[in-house]
């Protein structure tokens, strides 16, 4: 389980905003959600489908450490901390991997162009180390020239211990204390940052809480995974050679990834729907241990002549049919002119052409298709 803290403070912070993180952190495989509000009614919080969200009202004007004070009993030993006045459009799991040097405390998402968000933080890198954080860089500072503060941290819970009092401020007290002990990291992701205070942010963060971007649908037997024939278990799951790698480099990119297969081993009573689910929730897993993700998955149990009498049937869901696909376009914001199919039969192309998107072949396999998509659709 991943958990994320979310500081919303002020009634701007509220909907469009709120609903757009909460959606992209579950998105993202974060299913624990701590959501500290300060001026700001808790009823403003929606509940999350697929996550547990716990809100806690603190008090105004305590700063960053008297909130997470206030929610202490609730924090795991490692969390998200998201600023809820803005919204970075990265992969968040990338930043929780690997323990680096293993002294850091914080480390903090860094938008590295610096033209964005002007009342940001301000980062000096020395590889993944901040060697300088300016929390309110004046118009004049050379600090305006530098990387921006993204506004998404990786906390361990031990740095709780150094934050010091309520009404420390994360930017303006704790930030600059940390690099200056050197126990600050940060990682670039150049990706778009949208601040309440930007023009054109009403527009950009309008419901649905997720924003319209393009999606790569993968074929699951025989891409993500070999085909070893009617796999439904973990223990016949072996992922192709550079599958994971592939899967998050469509997440690094900014696009949905999502799994369509069909899955006639339950028709012919191999194993069961419930066999499919627990495979897929534990290919999720994996791949959130090696920061990616897949956004949604959908599977067709159906074959018209199997002998599972309850799953004999032609289902509008069975590529060639496009019903998965369509279902998966209906669900979520997917820009079709923006996506494409990976898979390695000709049903899954057709398919494709049948949803009016693009069908890729796999190949000589699944990276170097997804490398060649992402070379037209980014």
């Amino acid at each position: 389980m991943l958990q994320a803290v979310l500081l919303v403070d002020g009634p701007g912070a509220g909907r469009p905003l709120l609903g757009c993180l909460i959606a992209e952190l579950v998105r993202h495989g974060i299913d624990d959600l701590v959501v500290l509000v300060s001026g700001v009614p808790a009823e403003t919080v929606r509940a999350a489908r697929g996550a547990r969200v716990r809100v806690v009202a603190v008090p105004n004007r305590c700063g960053t450490a008297g909130a997470l004070a206030h929610a202490a009993d609730l924090l795991a030993e490692r969390f998200f901390l998201v600023d809820g006045s803005s919204l970075f459009d990265f992969n968040y799991l990338d930043l929780a991997l690997g323990e680096g040097g293993g002294d850091w405390l914080v480390r903090l998402a860094v938008r590295e162009a610096p033209d964005v968000v002007a009342r940001r933080g301000r980062v000096t890198l020395d590889g993944e180390r901040v060697i300088r954080y300016d929390g309110a860089p004046g118009p004049e500072s050379d600090a305006a020239a530098r990387p921006v503060d993204g506004g998404v941290y990786w906390v361990r819970r031990a740095a709780l211990a150094g934050f010091g009092a309520a009404h420390r401020c994360l930017t303006r007290n704790i930030l600059p204390d940390l690099a200056a002990a050197g126990r600050l990291e940060g990682r670039c992701y150049d990706r778009p940052l949208i601040g309440l205070d930007d023009p054109d942010a009403r527009g950009v963060l309008a419901e649905p809480a997720c924003r319209r971007r393009g999606a790569v649908f993968f074929d699951r037997d025989g891409v993500l995974n070999l085909d070893h024939g009617y796999v439904g278990s973990v223990a016949r799951f072996d992922w192709a050679p550079g599958a994971i790698a592939a899967v998050k480099s469509v997440n690094d990119a900014g696009l949905f990834a999502f799994v369509v297969t069909n899955q006639s081993g339950v028709a012919r009573g191999y194993y069961t729907e419930s066999d499919v689910k627990s495979l897929h929730a534990w290919v999720a897993r994996e791949l959130i241990g090696h920061g990616a993700h897949i956004d949604d998955f959908r599977y067709c149990p159906h074959h018209p002549e199997a002998g599972q009498r309850r799953y004999r049937r032609a289902c509008g869901w069975r590529k060639p049919a496009p019903g998965m696909l369509t279902d998966l376009l209906a669900t979520w914001p997917v820009d079709p002119t923006r996506s494409v199919v990976i898979g390695d039969q000709a049903s899954d192309l057709a398919a494709a052409a049948a949803a009016g998107l693009k069908g890729v072949w796999v190949g000589t396999g699944v990276d170097a298709a997804v490398a060649g998509a992402l070379a037209t659709l980014v």
